[in-house]
């Protein structure tokens, strides 16, 4: 008969996994919750997509995830792949590079194909440049993907993956995050089959840059690129949402062809050609390191 510390305690004298990741999740979700309260009352109400409110919920994520992985995980924070140094740089930079050139690959063949209509530069006003102003704005948008892309990568490629791979393999926790990716695009409005299989490659493709070269960074600048480049500088929809953007443009297609970067079947074969550029670079920064 299996005994209630059977139930709770593996080998390792340490939780089960599921229970780690409940606890966890416990965690970040009350610390997330009791911080954007804060935030609403002395930070301006704090609205929806504010600074203050990723702040918020970046800041909850970093301390649930270092209090899990040292008091539940018994492990070192720096094994989740966050040691900082000259690697981790080129690895956010290597990851800004290829999402920015797949989503200019994607504007250039929408372009060609005329499936968006280009209407020029955001910064211009009635024949007035304003770029001051926008570059304000931009500034603040990267910012917000930046907190966005560091606190989603550190709980998903980070934690949580880490933990389902340690405790129920690799396979399964790789097919845990794409099935957990497909189920919430599914659910948003507007989800198209298309979608599905996009969410679920940019999945893969993070879940592969952290596999492949051992730390968080690479995942963190794929991510970063993916959304400032998509919305801010090319003008897509970011999950549904439109965003101030550096090129004013919008749809001239079908929504199969034309639906931007979250729906556009012309996505599917960008994404697959970026894993061998993650495997060059890898396999390269590991004989180094």
């Amino acid at each position: 008969m299996v005994s209630v510390r059977q139930y709770l305690i593996g080998e390792q004298g340490r939780l089960r996994t599921l229970w780690r990741l409940a606890i966890f999740a416990a965690i970040f979700a009350g610390g997330a919750a009791l911080l954007i309260f804060l935030a609403e009352q002395y930070l301006d109400g704090a609205p929806k997509g504010s600074l203050a409110r990723l702040g918020a919920v970046a800041i909850a994520a970093a301390v649930a995830v270092a209090v899990a992985r040292l008091f539940l995980d018994r492990r070192s924070i720096a094994s989740l792949g966050v040691a900082f140094g000259p690697g981790a740089i080129f690895d956010v930079f290597f990851g800004l590079f290829v999402s920015l050139l797949i989503m200019t690959a994607f504007f250039v063949l929408n372009l060609l194909n005329g499936l968006i209509t280009v209407e020029g530069l955001s910064w211009w006003d009635a024949g007035e440049p304003d770029a001051a102003l926008f570059s304000a704005t931009l500034l603040a948008l990267l910012a917000r993907y930046a907190l966005s892309a560091f606190w989603q990568e550190l709980v998903l490629r980070g934690y949580i993956f880490q933990n389902l791979m340690d405790g129920l393999g690799k396979y399964f926790a790789v097919f845990s995050l794409c099935a957990l990716s497909v189920l919430v695009n599914a659910v948003t409005p507007g989800a198209t089959l298309s979608g599905n299989i996009i969410s679920m490659l940019i999945t893969l493709q993070l879940v592969y840059a952290y596999l492949a070269s051992g730390r968080l960074w690479l995942p963190m600048g794929l991510h970063l690129g993916w959304t400032f480049a998509q919305g801010p500088v090319f003008g897509f929809p970011v999950n549904g949402v439109e965003t101030p953007s550096l090129i004013a443009q919008s749809p001239a297609g079908v929504e199969l062809l034309s639906g931007g970067a979250d729906k556009s079947i012309l996505m599917i074969p960008l994404l697959i050609a970026a894993f061998p550029l993650i495997w060059v670079y890898s396999r390269g920064r590991n004989k180094n390191t």
